[in-house]
């Protein structure tokens, strides 16, 4: 109704060189929307709303060059866009896309998989490069779950041995892990 209004108001000569500032500045005032709101649908309404701004302001227009047209309009659409964002804030939650949402789940968790099996290939080539014995230790311990009663029938050991074992185990292969971290740094360095 407003829209209406304003441009029933307008003379020929007004709506020809609203016509020709459209035409001239459109492609300027469509990236400047759709940088600010990042939807093309709403882009398309800031553009509307700020062309209705600018019939207010014609008089102010017609005095400017066409650089500082272009900065004019950029100014009005993002000044438009941050009203109608808070505007919005205060009546509903702006909308979320879902899909992006999900897109970058997904992504997260494949990420977090690839990161897992990268852990669980080091862990295996670590326990490779153990002796048989701490092998079978840390396996019954942290992949098998077994208590040290099982763990000690396994080795062939007093249980209250089992824990020093396990500790022993752990620090073995904590060292074979330091010592092929520095052999990387310097293949690396």
């Amino acid at each position: 109704m407003k829209r209406k209004r304003e441009i029933n108001r307008l003379t020929d000569e007004d709506r020809a060189f609203m016509a020709s500032l459209y035409e001239s500045h459109k492609k300027t005032m469509y990236y400047a929307a759709l940088q600010a709101c990042r939807n093309p649908h709403l882009a398309n309404d800031l553009m509307q709303d700020c062309l209705v701004n600018l019939i207010n302001n014609i008089s102010t227009l017609r005095k400017l060059d066409c650089c500082k047209i272009d900065a004019y309009i950029v100014v009005a659409i993002r000044r438009l866009y941050l009203n109608y964002a808070k505007k919005e804030r205060r009546t509903t939650l702006l909308p979320i896309d879902e899909p992006l949402i999900a897109a970058v789940a997904d992504e997260k968790i494949a990420e977090i998989e690839l990161e897992k099996e990268a852990a669980k290939q080091t862990v295996k080539d670590l326990l490779d490069r153990l002796s048989p014995r701490d092998q079978l230790i840390l396996q019954s311990k942290y992949i098998l779950g077994l208590n040290e009663e099982e763990i000690a029938a396994a080795v062939g050991c007093k249980p209250s041995s089992v824990r020093t074992l396990i500790c022993r185990a752990r620090e073995r292969a904590k060292a074979i892990g330091l010592n092929s971290e520095k052999g990387d740094e310097k293949g690396n360095g």
